[in-house]
């Protein structure tokens, strides 16, 4: 029975799945961008990919800043990521929870309801921001 939810929780469809979202590459061990062939391949039964869980670090990738519920990006008001049960997350698009919605608990869920709700991907921090800040701080 457990090995059962095992491959249940690992299992991944490839309609939930848009080019650029990012998959754990079970094999390497690496986290990816979904290709086409990465599509294909889950679409052929492929087991070799899994969701990236979604946590405290993708947040901070993501560039979304910590509140008492959860995080928000750019604006608080516009769309924010409440913490819910069980390591999920509940999205909040302006004043309303969208009501009805699975809770989200990877990665790539997080990137397909920004797009479908904010009309763009969700880009990750640029590496060199944290360095530049650093090298500003050191000349104060």
């Amino acid at each position: 029975m457990i090995g059962i939810e095992l491959v249940k929780q690992v299992a991944m469809k490839a309609k939930e799945l848009r080019i650029g979202n990012l998959v754990s590459n079970m094999t390497t061990g690496n986290n990816e961008q979904v290709d086409i062939n990465i599509i294909q391949s889950i679409m052929n039964g492929s087991t070799d990919y899994k969701p990236v869980e979604l946590n405290d670090e993708w947040f901070n990738k993501f560039d979304f800043s910590k509140e008492h519920f959860g995080y928000y990006y750019e604006n608080i008001y516009e769309f924010s990521v409440l913490t819910s049960r069980n390591n999920a997350y509940i999205v909040r698009w302006g004043n309303q929870v969208l009501a009805g919605a699975e809770p989200i608990r990877y990665v790539h869920e997080l990137q397909n309801i920004f797009f479908a709700l904010k009309g763009s991907d969700l880009p990750t921090k640029r590496p060199y921001k944290n360095i530049v800040s650093q090298a500003l701080s050191s000349f104060a």
